[in-house]
């Protein structure tokens, strides 16, 4: 059993390293997306060869545990959340570009009143739905698209920095920004 573990932790470690490489491939790109769930594996890897008094093959899931957890520390809370700063509203949604229910939509999006509006999916036509929000979003960056892959910010705070990039090399526009 002990064997298992080896090969199941080395291969919950080298899937925890596939951010590092540039995503050439699909599958590359895919699998670096799950660094919290092989996290998760590897903890149970180690509880189980704990369980078993497999004392050397827990190391194995502690360095997966290592790895994986690494790319996760960026995401933790620093500081307690403060109770007079600003407060700001978000809303992401996705579209779903085949979705013909604009004004439902539209129509929630006024009763919620959200600082930044973030939309995935961004058809030309929906852009032309959405401009029914342009006074209650005064700053936009927005990529439309005829596939799934449109992307946009509404903002009710300006823009001061706004960025398009292509990650992974497949053509998908990621957008950044910063916000006033």
């Amino acid at each position: 059993m002990g064997s298992l573990i080896v090969i199941a932790g080395i291969l919950l470690a080298a899937l925890g390293t596939l951010p590092v490489f540039p995503a050439h491939s699909l599958l590359v790109d895919l699998f670096s997306h799950f660094v919290f769930q092989y996290l998760l594996a590897a903890c149970l890897l180690l509880v189980l060869s704990l369980a078993l008094r497999c004392w050397r093959s827990a190391l194995v899931p502690l360095l997966a545990m290592a790895i994986n957890g690494s790319w996760l520390l960026p995401y933790l809370p620093t500081a307690p959340a403060g109770e007079n700063g600003p407060r700001l509203t978000v809303i992401q949604a996705n579209l779903e570009n085949s979705n013909p229910d604009h004004k439902t939509f539209v129509a929630w999006v006024r009763r919620r009143q959200p600082d930044l509006l973030v939309v995935e999916e961004l058809s030309h036509t929906w852009l032309e739905s959405l401009a029914a929000l342009d006074e209650l979003f005064p700053y936009r960056f927005l990529i439309p698209r005829s596939d799934r892959f449109g992307i946009g910010i509404y903002s009710r705070l300006p823009i001061i920095r706004r960025e398009r990039r292509e990650l992974a090399g497949f053509g998908l526009p990621t957008l950044f920004a910063r916000i006033q």
